[in-house]
Formats: structure tokens, C-alpha cells, sequence
């Protein structure tokens, strides 16, 4: 948690200072961006540990030794994984390229729509939120997830084949990555619109009628790689995700719709940020009841990182702007340290104590 810790702050205060001179010095601006992303890159991608990191290390050990074709899903990750192996058979090569595709697609998109916010509170949250944290768990999801994130002007431009080729692409990597396909006409529609307030309503009577939807749920599951989580379910008594982490996600929902009109006045392409922003709120809702769903937010909740900052540069006083923006410093630090408490990050290549 250390490292997280300092890798937030010294990102929060160079970015900040980018910020200042993008208008007088772009390059040393955009110099500055490039910094820090490998920062992130070099962290992320040398650990040795966090989440199932050491569950992908082995099994690349055990894929150099066997060199084996025989991959009966997520066959895109396994053969890019399965020519890393050629390149070197240190499990590190998987963690450091997965990382830098992970932290690059993120980091870059982010900074892409830095001109309708702020693009260092944009990373902070990214970071303390614990998003950064999670992408260094289910490498598979987040890989996908950081790919699509990176396509999201295909969805705001309306180009749903090129769209649905990527998707159909990442979905080599992760099979979730297809729920991004009905997402995506689901995202284009008018925020606020009768149609996304009946499958809000769906979404909290299907958590109310939760123990009646499940054998449904198994049946849609049974096919896909996610079938044998039933049994688990049966077996295992799964609690659900964080209560305070789902209230935080629709922080962004409820203050995005007390905005709307000035958010729409200011970005018109918004509305997808808006739409997904909702999604992530609703996948958190579901996920109360177990936390296997809170994985699906891997899609949704990089839009929150663009729509918060976003919300902050509307507000139409200075003052208003000021407390809110400092507000969400402290806030989201409060989190980051409650939730990380404990956390230790091991490294066989950076001894960074």
C-alpha cells in the first residue's frame, strides 16, 4: 500500500504542474504524461504478487516447459502468452507486457479527454479508488477491459462494426468482454431517458428477487467459462461486495444527473460517460449480493475517472469547484487507506525499500 501511496502523490503533484504549463510548454506537459505512465508501467508490471498475479506466474512456468497449442478458451491470451514464452520463460514477461498494455490503453485514454477535466485527479482517483489495484488482479479482465476503455471513441462516434470486431477480438482474451456489445446501444441512449430508468428497475428487482434469478443466471452461465461458478455457489457461502464501495459509485450517478445540463452544455460526446457511469452503479448493486459480479465494473468504472473531474469543471462557482475537487482528494484517500491497509507489494526486480 506504501508504494501505491507514494506512486499516487508524486503522479497527483506532476500532473498538476502539467497541467500549469500545457498551455505555455506542451511538450514538457506531455513529457511529464509520458513519466508517469511508465511509472505506473514499471510499478505494476514488476510485482511479484497482489491478487492472483503468482496464479499467472506459475501458470506461464508451466506453459514455457510445455509450449502447448491446446487452449480451449481465452485462446488470444494464451498464445500471446504462449509467444512470450518464446521470447523469455520468465513469468515476469507476462506481468510486465500485460502491465504496460493495462496502464498505457488507461492512462493514454484518460489523458485524451484531460481538456474537459483534470487530468491529474483523473489518475488519483484511478489510484485510489483501488481501480489500479484491481488491474493488477484478473490480468485476463483487465487486459480486455483496458483495450475496450481505449475503443470508447467508437462508441461515441457510432461505429458499431468496428466496435463489434474489437470486442469479438478482446473477447479472446476474457469471454466477458461480449456483454460490451448490447452495452454499447445501451450507452448511446439518451441519459435519464424511460428506457434506462426501467433497466435500473430491473436491475434492483432482479437484486430483490436475487435467490429466485439464480438458477436463470446459471442457465445463461452454463456455456460460457463462468458455468462452473454454480457449483461454487452451492458449496461456498460468497458474501457480497462492499456496501460503502457501491454508495461511492453512485456519488458520480447522482451528481452527474443534479448537472446534467451544464455537463451537456460543456461535453456533448458526455453522455456515454454519463450511461456507463450508471452501468457501474447497477453492476455494484448486483454485486452486493455476491461479489463475483463486482468483476463486470472492470468495463465501467474507468468512466467514472473522466466524468467525476468532469462534474468538477461544471460547477459554476470557483468556490464551489474548489471544495468539491479537494473534497474528492480527501474522500478518496480516506478510501484508499482504509481499503489498502495491509497491503504489501513485492518485487523481484525493484527493491524499492
Amino acid at each position: 500500500m506504501v508504494v501505491c501511496l507514494i506512486l499516487v502523490l508524486i503522479s497527483y503533484l506532476l500532473l498538476f504542474m502539467a497541467r500549469q504549463v500545457e498551455n505555455k510548454n506542451k511538450g514538457l506537459a506531455l513529457t511529464t504524461i509520458g513519466i508517469v505512465i511508465v511509472a505506473f508501467c514499471l510499478i505494476s508490471g514488476f510485482r511479484s504478487n497482489i491478487g492472483d498475479t503468482e496464479t499467472y506466474m506459475q501458470s506461464y512456468t508451466v506453459l514455457a516447459n510445455n509450449q502447448s497449442m491446446e487452449f480451449s478458451q481465452d485462446v488470444g491470451f494464451n498464445t500471446m502468452s504462449l509467444f512470450l514464452t518464446y521470447l523469455s520463460p520468465d513469468p515476469q514477461l507476462l506481468i510486465l507486457f500485460t502491465a504496460i498494455i493495462i496502464a498505457v490503453c488507461n492512462l493514454v485514454t484518460l489523458a485524451r479527454y484531460r481538456k474537459y477535466s483534470y487530468y491529474e485527479l483523473q489518475v488519483y482517483l484511478y489510484v485510489t479508488s483501488g481501480y489500479f489495484l484491481t488491474t493488477m488482479n484478473g490480468i485476463r479482465q483487465a487486459l480486455s477491459a483496458a483495450i475496450l476503455f481505449s475503443f470508447t471513441h467508437l462508441i461515441t462516434k457510432g461505429k458499431f462494426l468496428l466496435y463489434l470486431i474489437v470486442v469479438l477480438v478482446v473477447s479472446t482474451f476474457h469471454q466477458s468482454a461480449l456483454v460490451m456489445i448490447p452495452v454499447y446501444f445501451l450507452a448511446r441512449l439518451k441519459p435519464w431517458s424511460k428506457r434506462l430508468m426501467l433497466i435500473s428497475l430491473a436491475v434492483f428487482g432482479f437484486v430483490i428477487a436475487f435467490d429466485m434469478m439464480l438458477p436463470f443466471v446459471f442457465d445463461v452461465l452454463q456455456n460460457t467459462q463462468y458455468g462452473y461458478y454454480e457449483e461454487y455457489f452451492m458449496e461456498n457461502n460468497w458474501g457480497g461486495s462492499s456496501l460503502i464501495r457501491t454508495v461511492i459509485n453512485y456519488v458520480p450517478v447522482g451528481l452527474a444527473f443534479m448537472l446534467r445540463r451544464e455537463i451537456k452544455e460543456k461535453w456533448s460526446e458526455s453522455d456515454i460517460f454519463v450511461n456507463m457511469s450508471l452501468f457501474n452503479a447497477l453492476v455494484m448493486t448486483v454485486s452486493l449480493k455476491n461479489w463475483i459480479f463486482a468483476r463486470f465494473s472492470y468495463y465501467f468504472q474507468p468512466y467514472n475517472f473522466v466524468l467525476l473531474p468532469l462534474i468538477v469543471s461544471v460547477l459554476p462557482r470557483e468556490k464551489e469547484r474548489r471544495v468539491l475537487y479537494y473534497l474528492l482528494l480527501v474522500c478518496y484517500l480516506i478510501f484508499m487507506l482504509v481499503e489498502q491497509t495491509g497491503l504489501v507489494y513485492e518485487s523481484n526486480y525493484l527493491n524499492l525499500f
